[in-house]
């Protein structure tokens, strides 16, 4: 029995695919990536404000310069990118084959670097919530808006209560002049 004849492309050793970028073209590419206002953080934000939270965004005096910060509530939000920050879904534990020594001890890096930064925001007494860019999916966002209610839910502001018997500090010394008035 004769072997059918292959063409000579099938026996190649080239890689099969698109041809890799330049040096030049990956450097471009790469260099668009953003670090503030990703979509996945423009979205956390949206949904906060519809909730009715007012926030600070990326605070520098605090460890990790937090995405989102809620001062009144003690709280930060990190809007990680699942691939960036080796999240355990699909896209997290996908590995770059090029350079993939300098990917992985970069990654790990930032890994490492985002659990120092929350232990330290945990220890000076801020809440912590890390949002990862897989659970702003439309199926998923149900999920983070419970957690993002929880921040409400968990701890009042740190502000001053009000006296329930005035309406603010202002009608207390409205109503102390009043009673100065009545006495004369």
């Amino acid at each position: 029995m004769q072997r059918p004849v292959l063409h000579p492309w099938l026996h190649s050793a080239a890689p099969v695919g698109p041809k890799s970028p330049s040096r030049q073209h990956r450097r471009k590419c790469m260099s668009l990536i953003r670090g503030k206002d990703t979509t996945p953080e423009r979205i956390v934000r949206s949904v906060l404000h519809r909730l009715g939270f007012r926030f600070a965004l990326h605070r520098a005096d605090l460890p990790g310069k937090p995405d989102i910060v809620m001062p009144a509530r003690r709280a930060v939000v990190f809007v990680h990118g699942c691939y960036w920050h080796m999240h355990a879904c699909k896209r997290g534990r996908s590995a770059p084959v090029t350079n993939a020594a300098f990917w992985h001890t970069k990654r790990e890096s930032n890994r490492k670097r985002d659990r120092k930064n929350a232990s330290a925001l945990r220890r000076a007494g801020w809440r912590v919530l890390v949002v990862w860019e897989c659970e702003l999916k439309p199926s998923n966002i149900g999920r983070v808006i419970e957690r993002l209610l929880a921040i409400r839910e968990t701890d009042e502001p740190l502000q001053r209560p009000r006296d329930s018997n005035s309406e603010g500090r202002h009608a207390r010394s409205l109503t102390h002049r009043s009673h100065l008035r009545a006495a004369r």
